[in-house]
């Protein structure tokens, strides 16, 4: 179902609190709790944590992840609230994708070695850091209505918050916190030193992401001003 416990949202006149996996719940405005929200059934799957609203349209985009598959489901709804696109995304295996990039024209899905492991389900928390499962940027234009997703690979790392994510011409510039390494032993979520605050030039014409960090101290939940 989901717990609503990971953030909040406002956007197309509801109010919506959000979890990792599961579906949303609404809120009124004195946030008594509505129920659970699916867009009039149109909803199939979860809902991210981390939608994104276009400062300059209204509309909110987001995806889901799911343990079975299709394990990515990206979603649009328009400014009044309305689900208008919803695209199946292609994917190996069943991973933990917390957020996400946006830019103007492209959306940046991170598919990072954090793996869905059926034998820890007991434990609460599902899944593992998996060396052989390979670390992936996904591009898409915004407009496509099919799976037209570029994955381009990088070095092995896991990321929950981007802080923003802009184009640059054909390029995409994506700044997020970085982790090496992470949830490497059942029950373990001691993460390593070293959530650095890193820019990702991602080219997709060349297939290339270029490093560099930013800053060397651990850092987290980075925020931009969402109306730009």
């Amino acid at each position: 179902q989901g717990s609503g416990k990971v953030n909040v949202i406002g956007h197309g006149g509801r109010v919506l609190a959000l979890p990792e996996v599961g579906l949303p719940y609404e809120m009124d405005l004195q946030l008594e709790t509505k129920g659970l929200f699916d867009y009039e059934e149109k909803l199939a799957g979860s809902m991210t944590a981390h939608p994104k609203v276009d400062g300059r349209t209204g509309e909110m985009l987001f995806f889901g992840y799911e343990m079975f598959a299709p394990f990515l489901r990206y979603h649009q709804a328009s400014v009044s609230g309305e689900l208008f696109k919803s695209i199946d995304i292609d994917l190996p295996a069943a991973i933990m994708m917390h957020d996400f990039g946006v830019t103007a024209t492209r959306v940046v899905f991170m598919d990072l070695p954090v793996v869905f492991n059926l034998a820890l389900v007991g434990s609460g928390f599902p899944f593992q850091w998996l060396d052989s499962h390979q670390s992936r940027l996904g591009i898409m234009n915004r407009s496509s209505d099919s799976d037209s997703v570029l994955w381009i690979d990088i070095d092995p790392c896991y990321v929950f918050h981007p802080l923003n994510s802009y184009d640059d011409g054909d390029k995409i510039v994506m700044d997020v916190v970085r982790y090496k390494k992470m949830m490497t032993a059942p029950g373990d979520d001691d993460y390593e030193q070293g959530s650095n605050l890193i820019r990702w030039v991602i080219d997709p014409t060349a297939g290339t992401v270029e490093t560099t960090t930013l800053r060397e101290i651990d850092i987290e939940f980075p925020w931009v001003n969402p109306r730009v």
